[in-house]
C-alpha cells in the first residue's frame, strides 16, 4: 500500500452557498438597474415590483439553505480525514439508539498505537499520513467510521441490520503501509475496545463503556505498540448471549485467533 488519501466519499449534492449568494446579488443588483433607468417595462411598475420579489425571494431562500448545509458539514466532518468528527457520530448513535432494542448497536472505539512517538521521531506530518491510512482502511470496513478524538476513531454497528462486530474486530489486525512522507514502511496496529446497547442505556454510557474496554484492551500484558507485529494477533469477537440468538447484546468476549485478514498484504 503506497501513501493514503481518504477517497472521497459519496455525498449528496450540495448547493454552493458562494454561487447562490453571487448570483442572488447580481440579480437584484440588474433589477434595482433597470428600475432607476427608467426602462420601459411591458407591465405596471407595481406588477414589476410583484415580479421582482416572486422571483427573488426563492434564490434567496436557497442561498440561506445552502449557507446552513455547508455550516453544518463544517462543524461534523473532520478535516484531516474526511470522516464524520465526535458531533457527527453522537448524532448518528442518537438516531440509531431511537428504535434499537438492547443488542441491536454496538460500538467500537479505536485507538492508533504510537502515534506520539511516531509524531516525536518522524513528524507530525508522518503521523497525519498515518492517520489517514487508518482512516482509509477503517472506513473501507464500515460506512458509519467517525474520528473522534486525535488517534482515536469510532465504529457504529448497527447489529439490527445484518452488521456484526466480529467482522469488523478480525479486519484490525496490524499491516504495513508505505508513507509517502517519510519514504518508507510503518505498522499501522490498532487497539480497539466495544460495547453492546443495554436495557436503557443512554449514548454516554455506551461510548464510556466502549472507552473503558479500549483502556482494558491496551493494559494487557504483552500487548505490543507500534512496530512490532504480534506473531497471532488478537481478536475480540461476542460471545453469543444464548444459543439461538448470536451476538444478541451480552457485554461477554472470548478470544479468537485470526491470521491476515484477505486483502491486507504488505507492500
Amino acid at each position: 500500500m503506497s501513501g493514503c488519501a481518504l477517497a472521497a466519499r459519496p455525498q449528496p449534492p450540495e448547493l454552493k452557498p458562494a454561487t447562490m449568494v453571487a448570483g442572488g446579488l447580481l440579480y437584484w443588483a440588474l433589477l434595482q438597474t433597470a428600475i432607476m433607468s427608467g426602462a420601459t417595462l411591458p407591465f405596471t411598475d407595481a406588477a414589476f415590483e410583484q415580479l421582482v420579489v416572486a422571483m427573488g425571494l426563492p434564490l434567496l431562500a436557497l442561498a440561506a439553505v445552502a449557507l446552513k448545509q455547508e455550516g453544518r458539514r463544517r462543524q461534523e466532518i473532520d478535516a484531516l480525514t474526511g470522516l464524520g468528527n465526535r458531533r457527527a457520530l453522537a448524532l448518528k448513535a442518537l438516531r440509531l439508539l431511537e428504535g434499537s432494542a438492547p443488542g441491536g448497536l454496538s460500538l467500537i472505539i479505536i485507538d492508533v498505537d504510537g502515534l506520539k512517538a511516531l509524531n516525536d521521531g518522524c513528524s507530525h506530518r508522518v503521523g497525519d499520513e498515518l492517520l489517514r491510512c487508518a482512516a482509509q482502511h477503517l472506513s473501507g470496513l464500515s460506512a458509519d467510521t467517525f474520528r473522534v478524538d486525535g488517534d482515536e476513531f469510532a465504529v457504529l454497528v448497527d447489529r439490527a441490520s445484518g452488521d456484526s462486530v466480529a467482522s469488523v474486530v478480525r479486519s484490525l489486525a496490524p499491516y504495513d503501509v508505505e508513507l509517502l512522507t517519510c519514504g518508507h514502511k510503518h505498522t499501522l496496529q490498532l487497539s480497539y475496545g466495544f460495547a453492546t446497547l443495554r436495557e436503557a442505556e443512554s449514548y454516554e454510557q455506551l461510548f464510556g463503556r466502549a472507552e473503558t474496554r479500549l483502556r482494558q484492551f491496551k493494559s494487557r500484558p504483552g500487548n505490543s505498540r507500534l512496530g512490532s507485529r504480534p506473531a497471532s494477533p488478537m481478536v475480540e469477537a461476542e460471545a453469543p448471549a444464548a444459543p439461538e440468538s448470536p451476538e444478541a447484546g451480552s457485554d461477554r468476549v472470548v478470544s479468537i485467533f485470526s491470521r491476515r485478514p484477505k486483502g491486507l498484504t504488505r507492500s
